[in-house]
This record gives C-alpha cells, sequence and structure tokens, in this order.
C-alpha cells in the first residue's frame, strides 16, 4: 500500500481505482437486471435481499476509492507541473502537497479496510486534505500574481504565463480568473511601455542614437527598428490569449477600455516609426 503514494506509482493507481469502480457500477447493474428478470416469473423464486444492505461493503469501499481517486488526481497534475517548464513557480506548493501525503499515510496507513480506519476518521483526514489543497490553490495564485508583478518587462511576464496557462490547476475556473488578471496587469504595464517607446522616440527623433560603426541612415533606422521590436515582441502573446477567451464568458483584453486604447496607441506609434524608417 505504500506505493500509492510514489509519484512515479500515481496513474497506475488511479486506473486501477477506475476499473475499481467501474467494477462496482457493473455489479450493481447485474443485480438489478437479473431482480427484473425475476419479476417477469413471479412462480419463481425471487431476490428477497436488499441492494444496500448487499453491497453496503462494496459503497464504503468504493466511496474510499473516489476520494482517494481525486486526492491522487490532484497530486498528479501538480506533479507533472513540477516537472515542466514553469515547475519552479510550484515548487513550495510541491513540498507542501508532499508533507500532505505523509500526513495523510500516517493518519490513514490503511485507509481502504474499514475494521482498521472508521468512516468519520476516513472523511476527516479526506476533508483536512481537499481544504490544505486549496490553501495550496491559493499560495499558488499568489506566487504566479507576485511573479508578474515583479516582471523586469511584460515580455517576460508573458512567456511565463504562456509556459503555465495550458498546465493544470491554471486551466480550472479559479485559476483562470487568476491568469486574466495577470494578463490585464501585463496590459497595463504594455500601456506604460508604449508611453515610454513615445518618450523615446520624441526625445530623439531628430538625432537618434546609435552604433559608431554604423553609417548614419543605416544607424538611425536600427534604432527605430528596435524600438519597434520593443512594441512587437509582446503583441503575439496578446493576441494568442484574446483569441482563446472566445466563449468563456470573460471580457476580452482588447475589448476592455485598457484594451482599446492601448490597439489604438500601439497602432499610431507602430505607424509613425514606419514613417520614419
Amino acid at each position: 500500500i505504500d506505493t500509492i503514494w510514489d509519484e512515479h506509482n500515481i496513474e497506475k493507481i488511479l486506473d486501477f481505482g477506475l476499473m475499481v469502480l467501474g467494477l462496482n457500477k457493473k455489479f450493481i447493474h447485474e443485480f438489478r437486471k437479473a431482480k427484473e428478470d425475476l419479476a417477469n416469473y413471479p412462480s419463481s423464486p425471487q431476490f428477497s435481499f436488499r441492494e444496500d444492505t448487499t453491497f453496503a461493503l462494496f459503497f464504503t469501499y468504493n466511496r474510499r476509492v473516489e476520494k482517494l481517486c481525486n486526492i491522487l488526481s490532484s497530486c498528479q497534475k501538480m506533479f507533472i507541473l513540477k516537472n515542466s517548464s514553469g515547475g519552479a513557480i510550484a515548487t513550495p506548493t510541491i513540498k507542501a502537497l508532499q508533507k500532505m501525503l505523509s500526513k495523510f499515510k500516517a493518519k490513514c496507513p490503511s485507509f481502504l479496510l474499514q475494521e482498521k480506519v472508521d468512516e468519520k476518521m476516513y472523511e476527516s483526514v479526506c476533508e483536512e486534505f481537499v481544504n490544505k489543497i486549496s490553501f495550496c490553490n491559493q499560495h499558488l495564485k499568489d506566487a504566479v500574481t507576485k511573479r508578474i508583478h515583479l516582471s523586469p518587462n511584460c515580455v517576460s511576464g508573458l512567456k511565463f504565463l504562456s509556459r503555465i496557462e495550458s498546465l493544470y490547476p491554471f486551466t480550472c475556473e479559479t485559476f483562470k480568473i487568476c491568469i486574466h488578471t495577470c494578463y490585464m496587469h501585463s496590459l497595463e504595464k504594455f500601456q506604460g511601455e508604449i508611453v515610454h517607446v513615445c518618450d523615446i522616440y520624441g526625445r530623439n527623433k531628430n538625432d537618434p542614437p546609435y552604433s559608431r560603426n554604423l553609417p548614419p541612415v543605416a544607424g538611425k533606422i536600427m534604432w527605430a527598428r528596435h524600438l519597434t521590436k520593443r512594441l512587437q515582441d509582446p503583441m503575439p502573446y496578446f493576441v494568442k490569449y484574446n483569441a482563446s477567451q472566445s466563449g468563456s464568458g470573460v471580457t476580452k483584453i482588447f475589448a476592455t477600455a485598457v484594451g482599446k486604447n492601448i490597439v489604438k496607441g500601439y497602432n499610431r506609434v507602430l505607424t509613425t516609426l514606419s514613417t520614419f524608417e
């Protein structure tokens, strides 16, 4: 039973748990089918025992297996996140999760055996675990939000978001709100960067700085293209996320007041830089 807590065996345990749950459904289906078939022949001996009494132990065992599968499923997805390119952000959460699993194991070493762990004890431990998973999720949200706020520029924050947004648990509804908030913050930061590029252009358009080894015209063009690239780099991330919001029920980032202003400012500055070239 110790292998249940090994992260490398979680997938096998989950497959086994789903087989157990499926087998239980099959037993009940066959029981009901046999009972209905016998009812068509009143003269034959009928099933005189109740379903809930007959399958009481089955039901108890399957409830525990189902709760175990839910717990292990959450753990498995977190461990997948740990091994991903954006997993460093989840390291403290993963460590807390591993401590929780150890505590669960210590409290209920033989949790599937009713004679060793009663129902109330098992329910209590499972509820405690679920509550702590919620706490870990909140901690992960806070870590992601902090990472975006501390990003030196919006491109680095957007690269990070693009790595994690397709991974669990960031695909869950509660995390989608967190991701959306982070994109909106990045959009506001991008607005500041557009203003900054405008200021740089306004101060230097008559005498742009460029490398000494470049001819004057080529150097000025390179300077303008550098400013253009600073504006263009974040845009594909915003466009991709904006397109992914279709049917999500959340206002698209480019449909917000900030988004509309940014699109106008972005197009205006790019036109100006293109004209300068």
